[in-house]
């Protein structure tokens, strides 16, 4: 598991709230983290669920057929073809960019020293998408969930958050650009939904948020 305190080094410029119709309301952060310095070097691994080979590794920003392998690699989740998931230890990101900023960033919005694990890779092919839900994890310590996409060409796949009467949406196509690692991160308890992919194929790896001790 990975830790950060808020007092760690950070990019503050790139973090923003998710801003709703009411002053008082955020719905949680997200922000960018540019494919430069160590994470100039991030790798993706996955292998298919039922055989113990493991693939080549993918290279960040992912090209059209990088991107496409991945989905083809992963396994419907049980809501149609157009959404797979690969669950660990069937994918890893070397060296894991949580651990290279997101983290820190995270960990001074919320003025908390906070941990994250991987738990999930999404790949959404056109159409892809994710009926609203919310987080109901009872584990000690649980914040949230922070979603990180990775680079690729698509367009679509908004992450929207929502508490009954505000709603708030971060478009990680536009954050990307297919260039950088575009994450946000909604909180314990809010309403979530992924709007369908348009283009492409969005790549996203889910980490569980939680505040140390």
């Amino acid at each position: 598991m990975l830790s950060f305190a808020p007092r760690a080094a950070l990019r503050a410029p790139q973090v923003r709230s998710f801003t709703t119709s009411s002053p008082r309301q955020s719905l949680g952060f997200s922000g960018t983290l540019p494919l430069t310095g160590p994470l100039s070097t991030v790798v993706l691994y996955v292998r298919p669920p039922v055989v113990s080979a493991q693939t080549d590794g993918y290279r960040l920003p992912l090209d059209a057929s990088g991107a496409a392998s991945v989905f083809s690699t992963a396994y419907p989740p049980g809501e149609g073809g157009e959404r797979r998931e690969l669950r660990v230890p069937d994918f890893a990101l070397t060296p894991d960019p949580v651990a290279a900023g997101v983290l820190a960033q995270l960990a001074h919005k919320l003025e908390k020293n906070v941990s994250a694990a991987a738990f999930k890779l999404s790949a959404f092919g056109k159409g892809g998408h994710v009926s609203q839900s919310v987080n109901k994890s009872q584990a000690p310590g649980y914040l949230g969930t922070l979603t990180v996409t990775l680079p690729s060409q698509f367009s679509g796949g908004s992450l929207v958050a929502s508490d009954g009467a505000d709603k708030a949406a971060f478009d990680f196509a536009e954050a990307s650009q297919g260039k950088a690692l575009a994450w946000a991160f909604h909180p314990k308890g809010a309403a979530y939904e992924v709007r369908p992919v348009d283009s492409g194929t969005l790549v996203s790896v889910s980490y569980e948020v939680f505040a140390d001790k």
